[in-house]
């Protein structure tokens, strides 16, 4: 992953994010990291410190806890990054090993999960033809998949693509003792087959458990963002599709570094409670 842009704004109100009570104001430094493809081509990893309010909590402990869990990069070689994670001193939840997308057990992937510094996971899946390692997907472990694929496509606009439904396998790559089995829809973005995909997994067994994290200051994947060309018009599309969202769109002062007078966002949650934020594109601001 490579750094390209740098936000780091003064204090300023944060009434759009969910914040401890009481916190009306915070400040943040954060790169946003893209891979091989750059900008243009590839999502991007916001990794962003909290100056005030400070970071609290902890990534979630398990990977059946409802909410983002994981990001998920494909690599050329599974057994590479995993000699770099080990060599770093790195966690992770096993070796690599070979995991079963379906009940046939036809389709098979080499992978392996480890965690960031501050215990974020991270999977790694082999892909041979990739030049180097590049995002393919976030995952979110939800209660009722059916629900949350509706609720994605009529909110969001993404379209299923995929699935996974296998028998149930060991879990060790996930980090359970014993065997574990789940349902999984891949959703996309119809205009953007491939860059990016939501992995949205209903965890069968164990079943999923706790609650998507409550504040934004909170250490791990805190939300979800999309890009959308008028943020006015997708409130009130929200609004009227009975979304909750934290209030109207808000502006944001990106700092010194970003090129744009202010940008817009806002905030809501999807039917488990995980925060979902939308952009509006700077560069269509006045057109």
């Amino acid at each position: 992953m490579h750094p390209f842009t740098h936000t780091n704004p003064p204090v300023q109100p944060v009434a759009g994010f969910s914040m401890p009570e009481g916190v009306s104001t915070g400040q943040w430094d954060a790169w946003i990291m893209h891979d091989h493809r750059g900008p243009a081509g590839s999502p991007a990893v916001d990794l962003l410190e909290w100056k005030t309010p400070r970071p609290t909590g902890a990534p979630y402990p398990v990977a059946n806890h409802l909410g983002f869990f994981r990001l998920c990069y494909l690599v050329p070689s599974v057994d590479d990054v995993h000699s770099r994670f080990a060599a770093a001193g790195a966690l992770v939840l096993a070796p690599p090993t070979t995991v079963w997308l379906d009940a046939a057990r036809t389709q098979p992937v080499r992978v392996f999960c480890g965690l960031d510094p501050d215990g974020t996971c991270l999977e790694f899946v082999e892909h041979p033809d990739v030049p180097a390692t590049q995002s393919i997907h976030v995952n979110v472990n939800c209660a009722d998949l059916n629900r949350s694929v509706r609720w994605y496509r009529d909110n969001l606009g993404l379209e299923v693509t995929g699935g996974s439904a296998p028998d149930r396998q060991s879990g060790a790559p996930f980090g359970f003792a014993g065997d574990c089995a789940w349902e999984a829809a891949f959703m996309t973005l119809p205009d953007q087959p491939g860059v990016f995909t939501v992995d949205l997994v209903e965890w069968k067994d164990p079943a999923p458990v706790g609650r998507p994290y409550a504040t934004a200051n909170q250490l791990g994947i805190y939300r979800m963002a999309l890009i959308v060309d008028d943020i006015s018009t997708s409130y009130e599309t929200l609004v009227a599709n009975g979304v909750s969202c934290s209030g109207p769109p808000v502006e944001l002062d990106m700092g010194p570094e970003v090129p744009v007078d202010g940008l817009w966002a806002l905030f809501f949650s999807d039917p488990d409670g995980a925060c979902v934020e939308l952009i509006e594109d700077p560069t269509a601001a006045g057109s």
